[in-house]
């Protein structure tokens, strides 16, 4: 046999297309405010050569947002511990 013992064999055939290219699109926008995450990329094969464009925006319109989070944990002795997260500034943090 040309594997000796294999049990099995997985032959796997890749053709690189010489001619011909991809174009791929993808966008998340959001309904009800101006968010959005929008991508796109551009792949084109010439021969032997591939080239490839890609290109990502994000769309906030400038909106202001920020978090603000409280959580109290208690342990079995019942001793509490209580962690506050707040905004450290910056134009997406002011209120």
């Amino acid at each position: 046999m040309r594997y000796g013992n294999a049990y099995a064999v997985l032959n796997f055939v890749v053709v690189n297309p010489t001619l011909g290219g991809s174009l791929m699109t993808k966008g998340m926008p959001s309904l009800n405010c101006a968010w959005g995450d929008y991508s796109g990329s551009l792949k084109l094969n010439s021969g032997r050569s591939q080239w490839g464009v890609t290109g990502d925006f994000k769309l906030t319109n400038k909106i202001g947002s920020y978090r603000e989070y409280h959580e109290t944990f208690t342990k079995p002795d019942g001793e509490s511990v209580t962690r506050t997260e707040t905004p450290l500034g910056g134009y997406n943090s002011d209120k």
